[in-house]
């Protein structure tokens, strides 16, 4: 609590610099709302915040997130015996729309990192678009099919972006990392998918074109294919084992 009895507000502002060059343009962690497949944010409102007319209101999983990034990157570089760096702001050379921000790079290995922090309840693995289906491995040495969907776009727009602006040993594989948790890790190793990247750039480029382009139409998406996400159901068994030590504590009157 802050001296006057209130809570800090939540961190949405990023640095001055990421945020304005975000502005009008399509990004890794938009790219998978504006086309459709991110159960959490519509089309509509992805342009809206791109357009600067709706603020990211944070909550205190992003702030979690944010708190917990630089702990879930040292997991990782010990994992891998790896040392990273956080990058500034890349544009891809050729579509200026294009710019990300991965969490961290790894020059020695050209690697990029994707960071995820989640709630501990997400660890169960759901048959869903939005959620994770499996372990890391369980479809053998590449995971594009077991993470959830706006993942696997976020890592193959960083990845090739990347790989467009310092070379192609970047254009290999990326790294998402998901914790859910204390010493719970997940590394998923997502392998570039070259078609399917050719199939976002061309959709992002229409998008962006009719949605963002200063000098375009700037119409508003229609969000009626959008499919958000369903309510979680209720539990209706009682926790037990590692789910049950992975939880808080309940909180307890004061009267």
């Amino acid at each position: 609590m802050s001296a006057a009895g209130q809570k800090k507000p939540f961190k949405t502002d990023l640095p001055t610099g990421q945020k304005a060059v975000r502005f009008e343009r399509v990004t890794g962690s938009t790219d998978a709302a504006m086309l459709g497949f991110d159960p959490y944010t519509s089309p509509s409102q992805a342009v809206r915040i791109s357009r600067g007319l709706e603020e990211f209101k944070g909550n205190e999983l992003t702030d979690a997130g944010n708190d917990m990034e630089d702990g879930i990157v040292n997991m990782v570089e010990r994992h891998y015996d790896i040392e990273t760096y956080k990058p500034d702001s890349i544009f891809h050379p050729d579509e200026d729309f294009f710019v990300v921000h991965p969490d961290r790079l790894c020059e020695a290995e050209c690697l990029g990192i994707q960071i995820k922090n989640h709630s501990p309840h997400m660890a169960r693995y759901v048959d869903d678009p939005g959620r994770y289906k499996a372990a890391p491995g369980a479809a053998g040495r590449w995971d594009n099919n077991l993470v959830p969907r706006a993942y696997l776009i976020q890592c193959l727009v960083e990845m090739n972006v990347v790989a467009a602006a310092m070379g192609e040993k970047w254009g290999d594989y990326w790294v998402l990392a998901s914790h859910f948790g204390g010493a719970n890790l997940r590394i998923y190793q997502i392998k570039n998918d070259r078609k399917l990247w050719a199939g976002i750039l061309h959709a992002s480029k229409i998008f962006w074109a009719d949605h963002l382009d200063p000098n375009g139409p700037r119409l508003m998406p229609d969000d009626r294919t959008w499919r958000p996400k369903k309510q979680e159901k209720r539990r209706t068994k009682p926790l037990t084992g590692a789910d049950l030590l992975a939880t808080p504590l309940p909180k307890y009157s004061k009267g």
